[in-house]
This record gives structure tokens, sequence and C-alpha cells, in this order.
């Protein structure tokens, strides 16, 4: 498994992240993309990296996962911010005060635990129910090196 990490800083508009907001569709469904976007125009104008293995942050966080994450940021306007939080329905609307605790199987680096909301307990929790405990804490580094590209 490979995963390429793009980091966004608010600061201007990006016209490919303007053609993809306006194909997410309103309810989760089998959906077509008109027109196959290229998504190396997101990533940042300097390609230098950050490289090593780990594992997926969300379950089953398989190990194995070799990440690259950009050292240069992209950019995106605010509004696109909102609108992509707004259609991943990421905003939390009213936090319960009491959460189950759930114990994961953890992975090869360790244990972790992951705090879930009971959806029969809170039904207008706000939470995205996509990312509903799929987000684990940062894990320790470990035994990992990271490697990285030359600065320019």
């Amino acid at each position: 498994m490979v995963v390429v990490a793009v980091l966004f800083q608010v600061n201007s508009e990006n016209k490919v992240l303007t053609e993809l907001l306006k194909t997410i569709p309103e309810d989760c469904k089998d959906f077509q993309v008109p027109a196959e976007p290229n998504l190396e125009d997101l990533f940042p104008f300097e390609r230098n990296f950050y490289m090593y293995y780990g594992s997926l942050t969300t379950p089953p966080c398989t190990d194995s996962t070799t990440w690259y994450v950009m050292r240069a940021q992209s950019n995106l306007a605010i509004t696109q911010l909102e609108a992509f939080r707004k259609a991943m329905k990421l905003d939390v609307v009213v936090r319960p005060g009491t959460l189950a605790q759930g114990a994961p199987l953890g992975t090869q680096l360790g244990k972790h635990k992951i705090s879930l909301v009971d959806k029969d307990l809170y039904p207008d929790y706000g939470y995205s129910r996509t990312l509903l405990g799929n987000a684990r804490p940062v894990q320790e580094f470990g035994p990992r090196k990271l490697c990285a590209t030359p600065s320019a």
C-alpha cells in the first residue's frame, strides 16, 4: 500500500479543487466522474517529500504501508475548505459528553484506543459517519526511519 499525502495551506483558490468539489455527490452512492482529473495538479510546485514505512491511519491500520508526504504545501481558499468540510460532513454539531472507549487490535507499532460515538445513543451527533472512529491518535515513531529528498 502506498499513500501520497499533500498538505494544504489556506491562502488562495486552487482551480483543480474547484473542479473536484463540483463532482462530489450529495449522497453516498455510485457516481461516475464526468472527466478524470489529473490529481498530480494538486501537488505543490516543489516536489520534495518525506518517506517512511508505517501503517494506515484508518482501520484495519494495515502495516507495510509506504508514506510519501510532500514537504511543501499546496493551496486552497477558505471557501473551498468550507465546501469540502460540508460535503464530507466533517463539522461537529453537538459533541456528546460521554464517549464509549474502544480498543481496536494493535499493529506491530503498538495498540491504540479510539473514542467511538454510539450513533444510536446520539443520533443528532454531527460528526462524519464515514470518519467516525476511523482516525486513530498519532502513533510513536518507534524504530522507523524517516527519509527525505534534499531541500531545493
